[in-house]
């Protein structure tokens, strides 16, 4: 259903339907704004706190996962990075780190790295003028869950589409295993990147650089996530966590790095609440998903509603690799997608495809 539909259903609908129907649409757009690293927020026009904060912030035992973003939401705008902020994270034994902001808006530590290790308990503290002075809870780093392999395999999926219809799909599902857990209970989270090889169709022979490239992605919009209760010594055997259509990037050699972060409870269902969100976009009469809690709040004002999250955990990573050998299936190739009367500049450099590089990944 489209949005001016539901608008239009708002306006003609009886007092008492009304409200239940704005009341749903404004607890959507305020867990949307919670978790815009995850989805795309739509514009509602509801009254809602003009300069909302919005924090994503994750601190595990890898420096890629040392950063914070800060945004302020306005009630007139799109969301605005803010970059003049004071932004700091501490630990219960009195060690303080500042963060320094960067080019893109991220926050990352001064020192170039923190010791994260399991046990240790750490708070964020964010200031930005003389208005907001907003800290997280403190959070414990769980006993870490490793990875043990990933892998990969070409098969057949049925899956339902966005009318409802269940078809069958040719793809490569992906499949991670761990090593035993120390922990009692343990939650996982997971994401990826991928890299294929792209061969421009069209290169000319003289130009040697334009022929072949890897092609990196990050992968975005995507939370798996795993709760393994009395799970102390036990292993997750071939889990599941993605199934990607077939389309030309398998054509030569696809690859993924899979990450597999060791997360907290608290973590776990603030996710957990991002996927319900997800799930429950379909329609304005689906039941509202579980209001997202996030763990930062705002001493100055503590009336006002901080969203997002301070996420620590411990990082593990495994990879795996498909060629076009292990597949059965009948798969596109690069060479179709140029024959139009006005090929893109990536058919005859391979360099002018987004995400191009020619320094081969570790992982590929």
């Amino acid at each position: 259903m489209r949005f001016t539909d539901l608008m239009h259903r708002l306006k003609t609908a009886p007092e008492g339907v009304r409200k239940r129907m704005a009341s749903k649409l404004s607890c959507a757009f305020v867990l949307l704004l919670a978790c815009v690293s995850c989805i795309e927020p739509y514009e509602v026009d509801f009254p809602k706190q003009d300069n909302i904060l919005i924090v994503e912030s994750m601190l595990l035992d890898h420096p890629d996962y040392q950063r914070t973003r800060l945004y302020f939401q306005h009630q007139d705008g799109p969301r605005e990075i803010i970059y003049n902020a004071t932004v700091s994270i501490s630990n219960k034994a009195g060690d303080s780190w500042p963060l320094v902001v960067t080019y893109d808006g991220s926050y990352v530590p001064l020192s170039g790295r923190i010791e994260v290790a399991a046990g240790d308990e750490f708070q964020l503290e964010i200031a930005i003028g003389d208005s907001i002075r907003a800290v997280s809870t403190w959070e414990k780093v769980p006993e870490p869950s490793e990875i043990d392999t990933a892998f990969m395999e070409a098969k057949y999926r049925s899956v339902v589409n966005n009318r409802g219809i269940e078809t069958t799909s040719k793809g490569i599902e992906i499949f991670v295993a761990t090593k035993p857990v120390a922990s009692e209970n343990t939650y996982l989270r997971w994401t990826y990147e991928d890299t294929y090889a792209y061969d421009a169709p069209m290169a000319s022979d003289l130009c040697s650089e334009c022929q072949y490239c890897y092609i990196q992605e990050e992968v975005g919009n995507f939370i798996e996530l795993a709760e393994v209760l009395n799970s102390k010594g036990k292993v997750l055997s071939g889990k599941s966590i993605e199934f990607v259509e077939f389309d030309e990037r398998f054509g030569i050699r696809f690859a993924v790095l899979v990450k597999q972060l060791t997360i907290t409870k608290a973590a776990y269902e603030y996710y957990k609440s991002i996927n319900q969100l997800n799930e429950a976009r379909g329609s304005i009469f689906d039941p509202p998903p579980a209001v997202l809690r996030g763990n930062v709040s705002n001493n100055l004002r503590p009336t006002e509603t901080v969203y997002g999250f301070f996420e620590v955990g411990k990082y593990s990573e495994a990879s795996a690799r498909i060629t076009k050998s292990d597949i059965d299936f009948l798969i596109p190739s690069f060479y179709e997608n140029c024959l139009v009367p006005n090929p893109g500049a990536d058919c005859f450099d391979c360099r002018a495809r987004e995400g191009a590089t020619k320094v081969r990944p570790d992982y590929f």
